[in-house]
């Protein structure tokens, strides 16, 4: 084009219809594969004809370059020549188009037209019934679909009705988008993609300035942005640019025959395609005649560009995303190999590589380049996801390794690259689908779908046929990474999987769709593994189970330091990953005569003394698995801690105490004992305690080895919530920290202060109790369910002629699966607990509550079961621990990138800020009411309520966090597959909770609401429940900038502590 500045779409094909207006830019074939060549003064015509049948408020409206924002107008269906010319027209005519996928879901197209505020869309006639399907499905009314013109009614109108693109005054390369794109989605709702199509213009006169470029043929539709990327490449150049029929699949037979008949000298391809030509007899003769072939798209396998190379094919591998553009190009010097790739100059000084682990770098693209249009990290920088090997002795150039998704990461913690023997494999003529598995494994596995070249061919001969190229995949890995033959998981020819418009599998949902497939490969393996275990007499069964719990928790079998067969294994720090080591181990070495363990045995078997006996029960078949019923488990649990209640005492108990004198008597004011002073709840429990005139003094019990140390961890708790400022001295005051045990019966204090509390506490709360979304109750009862006992013990003992107030804080979660709504503030039965250990110690301490206040008369103490939902952060600081179950979610955003999406409907959550929990539980504790025979019930949670899809992930967008929005089974299945260490990937510590959460999919009815509570006992005693605070996007924002601040700052030191 010489030295002409040209910026737009529409200078380009006017200064190409000026002085070259027979140059062909577009080839477009019919079915039967005969092409007619489009010229520039063809190009001219048919967009022109093309405007002329828009809407006249489409042709009238704002322009780019306007003061006003030009209209996003949406474009679909097949990548026919009808899309590239409706395209162009619309870029011509200055208004934004939206390049649709036909492939699309209807969620994604009603996602992406909201998301753009597009009501607009001209579509293929195929495509205008999937739109009225999202307009009606959607509640889209004012959404419009225009059937796209056909080329033959283009063709046959009249010149002098053209229509006259406006010429828009733009005399440098525009900075603002005037195009959207959008993601695959294939993890998720689709994201919107802005792009400037004077970047492509701006690269294109780069590239043309050092080499020449060819008429080449494309088999990449005009929707994915390598399409359209080589459409204004084509435009700028002067070039044709060959296309495929639609209307056709795209085969070896095809592409060939496209080759030959457009005359083309040049091919660009996916790795895919490029695959069936290389298996087909005639294709890489006919691929070494062309000037060069380009592939883009994804990673092709080394193997297959060796082969294409050594038959004297000409490879170039570009490298680029819709998200940044253009970023790398093939090395100039290729004696090291054809795949390796160097930043193109002017991209160059944004690029940072962030080494990950080995010789693996993740490729982050940094603020500044024109061409980056997504961010996904707070400094503004957009991670790509994709790893690369830099080079030995030139550090310029870089090898594209693997998507971080298609690294695995083993039970031991080792990391293995699936690309090698996926794309190993995957070059077999015999395998469509090669998928490596094994996240959270000892070992790996593959699944394969066979091509249809394999029909008919049996398990045996498929293992023959692929043997060769699994022995060179296997040669590319470590030995921990090698996989045999016997590791193969084959399915049925014409197996359906995942995949991207490009031919990409898609991991998470292969791995999710073939879950049972890959559960019962390993169960078989471990059965076959196991029968060669030893076959260890019965009675050392219990020597092994010792030696193998204490090795993996890093405790002496015996002496100083060790534990003792009762001890709870997650008292002393067993999680989830170490529960599988334990199992892992147990089955390598205990024969259990064909028979295997359940995954959470160690969960459900949390004692030395418990496992070992269930061993042995599943060995002989008296026990297949089977765990004891954790009904009958709670039930016993009631009996055995209501029967050792006290009796209620007398002031003629007490006897004499010389201490008690030090003791504030408390007649006309509160003093109160608090337990779980330092926890999220607690603290600002405490706040509002200390802050009340009427409160005089209050006692909190924490667990350390001194009252000094108890003193400091409530100093530092108070500091953490941001309150210890707040506090003026004489408030603080008020605090006596005592160092104690409440799993103890005298809570571990000595006899002296024991008796004195017991003169003086007017009020006990009892916030103290595991929070471990993964403990079988077994492992609740000690400490916090036998404190409920020594706690009301204490309170039953007081000598005051008034016993002590006693307030239990429960959960929620002890009412979760009630099918009345709203959920009343009364007893409820077994019936309704939910599943996990936690809310299931929270009904058995309720019961031992219940049973105490109906069993010993007026005199005993008036007893308050306050059940808290989910708290969120503070309305003031947004302070939300981020160990628990909401914000580890959120954090998976970072740490896998993704957050799930509600299947089967939404989900209304009624968060209540903890400052406001805090205030509604001291009110509660501290109001007056009459003793009774039943405990008084109330639930503390918020009554405005907010949406997990339609208001909370929107929220944290709004925050700044990016993620992939994912159907919450996917999203399970991809944390599954992530980093195990839970420093570096905290979230993974809840993951059997999120199982459990997630895992199942619960269709909801239209405005169903999520465990809706009834609060009207607890707002009538509890002013700051009396009005409403709902959790915003303010709110929101407040939260995430807690935790990217403080709470996440260092992942690889794990989050803070609260």
């Amino acid at each position: 084009m010489g030295s002409t500045e040209l910026f737009t779409v529409d200078q380009i094909i006017r200064h190409l219809t000026n002085t070259a207006p027979d140059k062909v830019i577009i080839s477009y074939p019919t079915p039967e594969l005969e092409y007619t060549d489009y010229t520039c003064t063809h190009i001219d015509k048919l967009t022109r004809a093309a405007a002329s049948l828009f809407p006249q408020t489409l042709k009238e409206s704002p322009k780019h370059g306007d003061a006003q924002e030009a209209p996003v107008v949406g474009i679909t269906g097949p990548s026919n020549l009808e899309y590239y010319i409706t395209f162009l027209a619309l870029l011509r005519l200055g208004v934004t188009p939206l390049v649709l996928s036909p492939r699309l879901a209807v969620q994604g197209f009603a996602h992406l037209l909201r998301e753009s505020n597009c009501r607009t869309v001209l579509a293929s006639n195929q495509l205008c019934s999937v739109l009225e399907r999202v307009r009606s499905e959607f509640d889209m009314s004012a959404l419009e679909t225009i059937p796209m013109a056909s080329i033959e009614a283009l063709v046959d109108r009249p010149g002098d009705e053209g229509f006259v693109f406006r010429q828009m005054d733009i005399s440098s390369p525009s900075k603002s988008p005037d195009l959207l794109m959008h993601t695959g989605g294939t993890t998720g709702l689709p994201k919107l993609v802005p792009l400037c199509t004077s970047d492509w213009i701006t690269l294109t006169q780069r590239i043309i300035g050092r080499v020449n470029l060819p008429d080449t043929l494309s088999t990449l539709p005009i929707y994915h942005s390598h399409g359209q990327g080589l459409l204004i490449r084509s435009l700028v150049a002067g070039t044709k640019l060959a296309l495929m029929n639609a209307l056709r699949p795209i085969t070896a037979g095809t592409v060939l025959a496209g080759l030959d008949k457009s005359g083309v000298s040049a091919l660009d391809t996916d790795p895919y395609t490029l695959k069936i030509l290389a298996e087909d007899p005639e294709g890489i003769e006919r691929l070494s005649r062309l000037w060069f072939v380009s592939v883009g798209g994804s990673a092709l396998p080394d193997h297959l560009g060796d082969h294409l190379i050594t038959r004297g094919v000409r490879l170039r591998q570009l490298y680029g995303q819709t998200e940044s553009g253009g970023l790398m190009a093939p090395s100039s010097d290729t004696q090291d190999g054809w795949n390796w790739l160097v930043p193109m100059p002017h991209v160059e000084p944004y690029l940072r590589f962030e080494k990950v682990d080995g010789d693996l770098h993740h490729l982050v693209v940094l603020p500044g380049l024109q061409t980056k249009r997504l961010t996904n990290r707070p400094d503004g920088a957009y991670g790509t996801n994709d790893l690369f090997k830099q080079h030995p002795t030139d550090p310029r150039k870089w090898k594209f390794a693997a998507r971080h998704d298609d690294i695995i990461v083993m039970l031991n913690g080792e990391k293995a690259d699936s690309t090698p023997l996926e794309h190993a494999v995957g070059g077999s003529e015999y395998v469509h689908v090669a998928v490596v598995f094994g996240a959270g494994r000892s070992s790996l596995g593959m699944l394969v779908v066979p091509s249809a070249k394999a029909t008919g061919l049996s398990r045996e001969e498929l293992k023959e046929k692929i043997a060769a190229n699994l022995d060179l995949g296997n040669s590319r890995v470590p030995g921990y990474a090698k996989v045999s033959t016997d590791s193969v998981v084959f399915k049925e020819v014409g197996t359906q999987v995942p995949m991207t418009p490009k031919a990409t599998v898609i991991r998470p949902q292969v791995l999710a769709q073939f879950a049972s497939d890959i559960d019962e490969f390993y169960a078989e393996r471990e059965r076959a593994q196991n029968s060669l275990a030893k076959a260890i007499p019965d009675d050392l069964v219990h020597t092994v189970v010792r030696r193998v719990v204490c090795t993996t928790l890093g405790v002496p079998e015996a002496g100083d330091g060790s534990m003792t067969d009762a001890d709870d294994f997650f008292t002393q720090g067993m999680d989830s990953l170490l529960a599988s080591h334990v199992r892992a181990r147990l089955l390598r070495e205990v024969n259990m005569g064909g028979r295997t363990l359940r995954t959470n045995v160690a969960f459900d078997y949390p004692t030395i003394t418990q496992l070992s006996q269930h061993i042995l029960d599943v060995r002989h078949g008296s026990s297949e698995g089977v765990i004891v019923s954790i009904e009958e488990l709670a039930r016993g649990l009631v009996r055995k801690y209501t029967r050792q209640l006290s009796p209620v005492a007398t002031s003629g108990e007490l006897g004499t105490c010389e201490s008690l004198a030090e003791i504030p008597n408390g007649a006309s004011q509160s003093i109160v004992l608090l337990t779980g002073a330092t926890g999220t709840i607690g603290r600002f429990v405490l706040y509002n305690l200390l802050i009340r005139d009427d409160v005089e003094r209050v006692y909190c019990l924490v667990r350390t080895n001194s009252d000094e140390a108890a003193v400091q961890r409530v100093r530092k708790a108070l500091e953490g919530a941001r309150l210890l400022a707040a506090l003026e001295s004489s408030q603080l005051e008020k605090v006596t920290a005592l160092s104690s045990n409440i799993a103890a019966a005298d809570l571990g204090l000595s006899a002296a202060a024991y008796v004195a509390l017991r003169a003086s506490v007017t009020t006990v709360i009892h916030n103290a109790w595991a929070v471990n979304f993964n403990m079988h109750l077994a492992s609740f009862e000690n400490p916090s369910i036998a404190s409920v006992l020594h706690l009301l013990n204490f309170a039953r003992q007081s000598i005051r002629a008034s016993k002590p107030n006693f307030a239990f804080i429960s959960s929620t979660a002890t009412v979760l699966n009630a099918h009345t709504t709203p959920i009343a503030e009364t007893r409820h039965g077994w019936d309704v607990v939910g599943n996990m250990g936690y809310a299931q110690s929270k009904w058995v301490a309720e019961e031992i509550c219940t049973h105490a206040a109906q069993h010993d008369g007026p005199d005993s103490p008036r007893i308050q079961i306050v059940r808290v939902g989910q708290i969120a952060g503070d309305t003031v600081h947004g302070i939300w621990n981020p160990r628990e179950a909401i914000p580890s979610v959120v954090q998976t955003a970072l740490t896998i990138g993704a957050l799930p999406t509600i299947q089967g409907g939404d989900e209304t959550h009624f968060w209540l800020p903890v400052d406001i929990c805090g205030a509604a539980v001291v009110q509660l504790a501290l109001s007056s009411g009459d003793s009774s025979s039943s405990p008084s019930v109330f639930h503390v949670s918020n009554g405005e309520g907010l949406c997990w899809n339609a208001d909370f992930l929107p929220a944290l967008r709004e925050a700044g966090l990016q993620f992939d929005e994912l159907p919450q089974q996917e999203w399970v299945s991809r944390l599954e597959q992530s980093d195990p260490d839970v420093r570096r990937n905290p979230p993974y510590r809840l993951l059997d909770h999120f199982r459990e959460r997630y895992g199942n999919v619960t269709f909801k009815d239209a405005g169903d609401e999520h465990h809706s509570l009834d609060i009207s006992c607890a707002r009538a005693s509890a002013p700051a429940l009396k009005r409403a605070v709902r959790v915003d996007n303010l709110l929101v924002g407040k939260f995430v900038k807690y935790w990217l601040d403080v709470a996440w700052k260092d992942l690889e030191k794990g989050p803070s502590e609260d």
